[in-house]
């Protein structure tokens, strides 16, 4: 709406009024006027500028109105063409027809939705490595947030991928991919962080000291390993841990994986393995005071808990250095492969290592149940071969020199006490060295080694020395044998050499060894290794395992049979069962002999005696003057033999095998002496008390020479009775004896008497008609009562 000139003229009037009231305000006219000046040339210019606006204002709308009338016209097109395909959907013949002509177009607008979301997705993905990358040089920790978030995402995927029938796997892929390398970007910088601090406080001084920096960094990097699943399910080596090792890697590197004198390969595990257990005892103290409440803490609670290399400090260091002393092992077992003596000295050297971190430190690998294996095991599966092989030949040269040793078969009398039974050198040198070779393969983890080492090495010198004893005992047989000298052509020297003490030597040469290998296997049979080796055997045939059938490939001799009847046996067994049957006959059939031995010389030692021709002799025929012998001059020398004889056995068997063997020859000097002497020839009185005291004599002297090992006396009762029945007197001198005649009479009147006489005479072994036989061959010397018998 204008404003009319008029009111313009009263405005401006008014103006001037109110600015020119006075003369003095005629004054500032020009003030006045350049005031208005300004205020005009501000008017143009707003003038100006509005009719720019106006003029954009009005080509804006021209412009709106333009796309307004395009986007109808795009419209009516794009609606044309929907009536089009309306029309064209609606005379489509089924559902399934039209279903199919919409379906590609739904198909790519899924697509687009889809391709949208991945783009979200790895736009997110970057914005989050961006953000943990930001704050690793400044603050590592800090970007352990958005690392969560990036890994929780590639969790899900993870997820989502297998049920999605393995779509998107390029998307998944490349989230993972980033996902690890943030992981070990972080684990770099944090690693390099803790280092610096470990060098700025002079790390690994005897005078360390830990700072609270210190800790933070040791409990960041637990933090951030954990993030890591697959940590949790297998044993791994502690980050921070990583980097305290660090510095004695190094050292351990230069001092033996370098060209110094440390690292020759003959001194073996000499000094690196030494160095180790030293390395761990110097800072044991350090770490459970200062990591060990650090993992605790940090473990408490969780699945890892009660695993030794996470929550134990030490176990935690010595996972973390034992990397670089495996390198080390390995290296050197391909330096000495050719050199079978280094090998298995090396190899036990290892075992030693492996055994010293278990007791010492309690180091058990993170397997409560099972143990560490050790480096045996990493050392074995290429060289077990080669140790075996030298092993075995180290150890049948062993035995062939003890066999060959010209003390070999000789008896060792002090190898136990009297009472017991001696062992020989030879017998007693291979059972040592079975027990090293034992101690050589106790301590392997695998199964198949142990075996291999029991029926390649151990199984094949039992084997060897069995076969040596029990020829020893065939060759005896066959010398001491007429139709065996004749077969096989033994010579008259060959055939003395085994007759009186030398063949008793023999015999017990192969008696004793045969024993002492039954009472080792015995042990051997009841040590915790042997019982679990054998129970183990047993499990594994039962479930048909195939590590059995190696075994079974390899066993020898009576090893096998022992392994097999044992195992199939319902009674239970031992690996040493039948090899313990087998030695227990050869030492029953050497004790056998020994008794024949001693028996076939019987007869001969006492003819003489037997047959001399004075028993007879009547009383009145020996003079007063007439000194008597304590025992008859023909028995001198069967009574020097039997005690050398006797003596020789005392002092080399034992107990209940010395019994044994002097039953048999005491009941056979009875049975020669009763037969071919007491039933046999006729005595006088005075023959008769002879008799009965030489009898007396060898019984009493038999005791004195086994006093120290014999508990119970020796007798030759049936003998003795019937001597002190033939020498009753024919008179009776003193009351309360009985005569020669009463006994006559009674023994002959009925059995009842007969018994009767027997029993108040104290006889229990002799029979009635026994003795009856012994009364009949006494003389009467007084013709007179010689009609009463």
């Amino acid at each position: 709406m204008g404003i009319s000139i008029l009111e313009d003229d009263s405005r401006i009037e008014d103006y001037l009024n109110d600015k020119l009231q006075t003369i003095s305000d005629f004054n500032g006219i020009d003030d006045l006027i350049h005031n208005v000046e300004i205020q005009q040339k501000q008017l143009k210019r707003q003038l100006q500028d509005i009719s720019v606006e106006l003029t954009e204002a009005l080509m804006a709308s021209k412009n709106r109105a333009s796309n307004i009338l395009e986007k109808i016209e795009e419209f009516k097109t794009q609606q044309t063409k929907a009536n089009e395909n309306l029309i064209t959907v609606t005379h489509q013949n089924t559902p399934e027809l039209a279903l199919c002509t919409i379906k590609s177009p739904m198909e790519q607008l899924r697509r687009i939705k889809l391709a949208h979301k991945y783009l979200d997705l790895l736009k997110n993905v970057e914005l989050l490595k961006e953000d943990s990358q930001k704050h690793l040089t400044i603050d590592p920790k800090l970007s352990l947030e958005p690392y969560i978030r990036l890994k929780k995402i590639s969790k899900s995927l993870q997820k989502l991928h297998g049920p999605a029938e393995g779509s998107a796997v390029h998307l998944v892929t490349y989230v993972q991919e980033s996902t690890a390398q943030l992981f070990v970007e972080i684990e770099k910088i944090m690693c390099q962080k803790f280092e610096k601090v470990l060098e700025d406080s002079n790390w690994p001084n005897s005078e360390y000291l830990v700072t609270e920096k210190w800790k933070e960094y040791f409990k960041a990097l637990l933090e951030l390993q954990m993030l890591d699943e697959t940590n949790v399910k297998e044993s791994i080596i502690l980050l921070p841990m990583r980097v305290l090792t660090k510095t004695f890697a190094l050292q351990f590197k230069y001092h033996f994986m370098s060209d110094k004198p440390t690292n020759h390969p003959n001194r073996l595990g000499d000094y690196f393995f030494e160095w180790f257990l030293m390395t761990i005892e110097k800072w044991e103290l350090f770490l459970r005071e200062n990591a060990g409440p650090l993992l605790t803490a940090h473990f408490k609670g969780s699945p890892l808990a009660g695993n030794n290399i996470y929550i134990d400090p030490v176990s935690a260091f010595i996972t973390s250095l034992l990397p670089v002393i495996r390198e080390k092992v390995e290296s050197l077992c391909k330096d000495i492969t050719s050199q079978p003596q280094l090998m298995s000295r090396f190899i036990a050297q290892v075992m030693d290592f492996d055994d010293a971190l278990r007791s010492k430190f309690g180091y058990d690998g993170g397997s409560i149940e099972n143990g560490w294996c050790g480096l045996i095991m990493d050392v074995l599966p290429s060289s077990f071969e080669g140790w075996f092989s030298a092993e075995k030949k180290f150890a049948l040269d062993r035995y062939h020199e003890i066999i060959l040793s010209k003390n070999s078969g000789d008896i060792d009398y002090d190898t136990s006490t009297l009472g017991k039974t001696k062992s020989s050198y030879g017998a007693t040198l291979v059972t040592d060295l079975i027990v090293t070779i034992t101690s050589k393969y106790c301590r392997l983890q695998k199964f198949s080694h142990k075996m291999a080492f029991l029926t390649g090495i151990q199984a094949e010198i039992l084997d060897l020395y069995f076969g040596r004893l029990s020829d020893a005992l065939e060759y005896f047989q066959t010398a001491t044998s007429a139709i065996g000298r004749t077969l096989h052509g033994v010579t008259k020297e060959e055939s003395e050499e085994l007759r009186g003490v030398k063949g008793l030597d023999k015999l017990c040469r192969i008696f004793c060894s045969s024993e002492h290998l039954v009472s080792e296997l015995k042990d051997w049979s009841n040590e915790e290794f042997f019982i679990v080796l054998f129970d183990q055997l047993q499990n594994m045939l039962a479930s048909n395992n195939q590590e059995i059938e190696g075994v079974n490939g390899e066993t020898t001799g009576m090893i096998k049979k022992s392994v097999s009847i044992s195992l199939n046996s319902d009674n239970g067994g031992s690996l040493f069962g039948i090899s313990i049957e087998g030695f227990e006959r050869l030492r029953n059939r050497a004790e056998a002999l020994i008794s024949e031995a001693i028996n076939y010389e019987i007869p001969s030692l006492f003819r003489p005696y037997i047959f001399q021709p004075d028993w007879t002799i009547a009383s009145d025929s020996v003079t007063s003057n007439t000194t008597i012998d304590p025992i008859s001059p023909e028995l001198d020398q069967p009574v020097q033999t039997l005690q050398i004889y006797v003596q020789f056995l005392c002092q080399t068997i034992a107990y209940a095998p010395f019994r044994r063997v002097m039953r048999h020859i005491l009941k056979t000097i009875e049975d020669l002496l009763c037969n071919d002497l007491l039933f046999h020839r006729n005595f006088s009185y005075h023959g008769s008390t002879r008799f009965s005291r030489d009898v007396y004599t060898i019984i009493n002297l038999i005791n004195n020479w086994t006093s120290q090992v014999n508990r119970l006396p020796f007798d030759l009762p049936k003998l003795r009775e019937g001597t002190l029945l033939l020498s009753l007197p024919d008179i009776v001198i003193t009351e309360g004896e009985t005569s020669l005649k009463e006994a006559s009479l009674a023994l002959f009147s009925s059995n009842e008497e007969a018994l009767e006489m027997l029993k108040s005479l104290g006889l229990a072994h002799l029979s009635i008609s026994q003795a009856r036989t012994i009364v009949g061959r006494r003389i009467i010397e007084n013709s007179e009562e010689d009609e009463n018998y």
